[in-house]
Parts: structure tokens; C-alpha cells; sequence
């Protein structure tokens, strides 16, 4: 079933029909790409190499190599992306690493076209760490930020500030059965704030942006403590709570997504993370 507010950005007549590359169709991506075709664009996905290209196909999405470096030639960027009216950029740094996935290779393919640009982003930009609210107007660091204020000046771009992503197949849920991800997720001050937002529900805010949205977005479900945020995943999994250690971690930031709420519509299916985690308790057992 297709998300409401799909439904609505893909109402516009300047999406319906529009062709979108997904540059970087992982985890993210791929649900953007399924979420604009099944509201109506064409859609072609990119991926390092032809080894991403089955998932997309048995969605019925074209797909298209793409392996961005530090050495991209402007040519081929602008060749690979010639044929788009808008472009989604969703790529993670992986093997490449941030400075070229975030700086190098993301202002090439901004350069590349002059459509439409949403610029997945992290609310990880916030360097606050004492627990108090952010909006986009905080302080902001590190390398994607320093390109999010270079494409500041370049028409139609959005960036969208994801809080941490989950959803099926990276399934908090999941995790708190797994030692050593327990460990993982135990490691940190239990009162910090987190900031997380379900797949589905950032994809959705993405696809916003790409109609009527220009600027910084914040997009997270409402902030939760990381002891009520793992309780709860602990809960719905059947194990026991996790032991924190305050290894001497701050107590994080609070992200406001009222921007997005206001400026784009978004109205996220999951609001809070009691119905993002019991949304992937639910797809497990479908």
C-alpha cells in the first residue's frame, strides 16, 4: 500500500511521471525507489556494481552501476545522469569512505544536473551532546556538512537530516538477541537521547522534499532515551533488558523535525519508536 504522503508529493504533476535516479539504492534508497514507483515515476536505481542490481529488478526498477571515487570524471557523472529530471542522492560511505561519498562524489553529481537535488543527510551534523533540542539552525560539523553549505547556492536542493535508520532487515529488535550487538548497544550513558526514524517514514519525507522542499530538513521520530529505546526493542524481542555502561558518553541531542512537519507535510506513520520497533516485529513474523 502506498504511504500517504507519497501519495500527496506525487500528486504534483512535475513528479508524476518524472524520471528519479536513486543514486545509492541501499538500504534507504531502495525503499525510496519502491515508494516512487509504486506512486507512479520511473525510477532507476544506482549501485557500485551489477551486484546490487537484483534486488531492484525484482522490484521492477531499473538499475544502473554507478561506482563514485575521488576520482569521478565530471563526464561520466553527467553522462550517468544525463536522462534524469530529478535526482535522489542516498549514498553511504562504505568502503569509499566520507570524504569522497560525502564531499568529492556528491558535489560532482549536484553539478550534473541542474533538476531537482535531495541530499540524504545525518543528524549526526549536530555536534551538541548536552541534551538539548536542535532544529536546523544549530551548529553543525564535519565533512557533509561543510558540502551541505556548499550546495546551499545551487537551485532546487534539498538535504534531508536523517536520524539513525532502522526498519526490516536492520531490525533493532533483532539486535538485543544478538550478544554481541547487545554489547554494542549497552555501551553508552542509559539518559542520552536518541534519534532515530523508521525506513519507510524518512523515505516518505524524502520524496516530500524532492517536490517542495529547498534547504536542511530534520527528520526523526520523537526523541527517546536510550534505556526506554532498547527497553522497549528488549521487550518486544522477549530477552532481557540490556545493563548500560556510562563509559562517560554525553547525553546527546534532541532532534525537532518541525520543519519538515510544517514546510513539507510529512506526517510520519510512525511518530514515536514504540510504533517503528513494533512495525518491525510485525513485518518479521509477516
Amino acid at each position: 500500500m502506498t504511504d500517504s504522503n507519497t501519495t500527496s508529493a506525487l500528486g504534483d504533476a512535475n513528479l508524476r511521471g518524472a524520471h528519479v535516479i536513486v543514486v545509492g539504492a541501499g538500504f534507504l534508497g531502495r525503499v525510496v525507489a519502491k515508494q516512487l514507483k509504486s506512486a507512479g515515476a520511473r525510477v532507476t536505481g544506482t549501485t557500485r556494481s551489477e551486484a546490487g542490481a537484483e534486488p531492484l529488478h525484482a522490484m521492477g526498477i531499473e538499475h544502473r552501476p554507478l561506482h563514485l571515487t575521488s576520482n569521478s570524471r565530471q563526464t561520466v557523472l553527467t553522462r550517468s545522469l544525463a536522462d534524469a529530471d530529478m535526482i535522489v542522492y542516498a549514498v553511504s560511505p562504505g568502503e569509499e569512505g566520507q570524504t569522497v561519498v560525502f564531499r568529492d562524489a556528491l558535489l560532482g553529481v549536484a553539478q550534473a544536473t541542474n533538476g531537482p537535488l535531495v541530499v540524504v543527510s545525518s543528524t549526526g551534523v549536530y555536534d551538541a551532546d548536552d541534551g538539548s533540542w536542535v532544529d536546523e539552525t544549530s551548529h553543525t560539523t564535519g565533512i557533509i556538512a561543510g558540502s551541505e553549505r556548499l550546495l546551499w547556492a545551487r537551485p532546487h536542493t534539498a538535504v534531508v537530516r536523517c536520524g539513525g535508520l532502522y526498519g526490516p532487515g536492520r531490525s533493532p529488535v533483532a539486535w538485543v538477541k544478538n550478544e554481541q550487538q547487545r554489547k554494542r548497544a549497552s555501551n553508552g550513558n542509559q539518559l542520552a537521547w536518541m534519534n532515530w526514524v523508521n525506513v519507510e517514514d524518512a523515505a516518505s519525507a524524502i520524496i516530500l522534499a524532492l517536490s517542495h522542499g529547498e534547504g536542511p530538513f530534520n527528520v526523526a521520530h520523537t526523541p527517546v532515551t536510550r534505556e526506554d529505546f532498547y527497553g522497549e526493542a528488549c521487550k518486544l524481542a522477549g530477552v532481557e533488558e540490556l545493563t548500560f555502561r556510562d563509559s562517560g558518553y554525553g547525553l546527546g541531542k534532541r532532534v525537532s523535525s518541525t520543519r519538515a512537519q510544517s514546510v513539507l507535510g510529512w506526517q510520519p506513520r510512525h511518530p514515536t519508536h514504540v510504533e517503528g520497533l513494533r512495525a518491525c516485529t510485525k513485518a518479521v513474523v509477516e
